[in-house]
């Protein structure tokens, strides 16, 4: 009966102590501009942490910029990146992953971005916009008889939400209710043995 009261114990307490476990999520920051520092902070996962940017675009891709690695749960940065959208990429210790949400680096000094990265993005701006003339110039004997406007009722994003809401989403979230129902259901059953 004692080795089945220590066990219950011991099940409940590990149930109670996955629910009061923050959720893995870097907070989005706001307002960045290029060469200017800001403050970023996290919660959950286990120190330490390696944090990169990647194309909002495509954020499967090969990071853009490493900002090295924190013991902390904050970092300070000084994004040296081309102005345009990104995201950022959170991997603690045991691999586990969390993304930021779309951040937009606003044009401003761009002294601190390395050259390769400001050739990369002008050479990307001078091929979207050589394809937007060749495609008005394509397009020249369309008759336009409507006109469309864009919707913006629907947000679009990553599959399974991953980034949108950081704080107030997370998957962790689904996972706590059971155990938490699981940690009851062995307390009741510690107490009828």
């Amino acid at each position: 009966m004692f080795s089945t009261l220590i066990t219950v114990a011991l099940f409940a307490a590990a149930s109670i102590r996955g629910v009061a476990a923050d959720p893995f999520q870097i907070a989005t920051p706001t307002s960045v501009k290029q060469c200017q520092e800001v403050d970023l902070s996290w919660s959950g996962g286990s120190a330490p942490f390696n944090i990169i940017a990647v194309p909002a675009a495509d954020p499967c891709a090969d990071a853009l910029y490493d900002l090295g690695d924190s013991d902390q749960w904050t970092k300070k940065w000084t994004p040296k990146l081309p102005a345009g959208t990104y995201m950022l990429s959170l991997l603690d210790t045991t691999g586990e992953e969390t993304w930021s949400g779309e951040i937009t680096v606003e044009a401003g000094d761009n002294s601190c971005v390395p050259a390769n990265l400001l050739a990369s993005a002008s050479s990307a701006a001078a091929a979207s916009s050589s394809a937007a003339a060749s495609s008005v110039l394509s397009s020249a004997s369309v008759a336009v008889t409507g006109t469309t406007s864009p919707s913006t009722s629907g947000t679009v994003g990553p599959v399974g939400a991953v980034g949108s809401e950081p704080f107030q989403s997370s998957g962790a979230s689904h996972t706590t209710a059971p155990v938490m129902v699981l940690g009851a259901l062995a307390a009741i059953a510690a107490f009828i043995l």
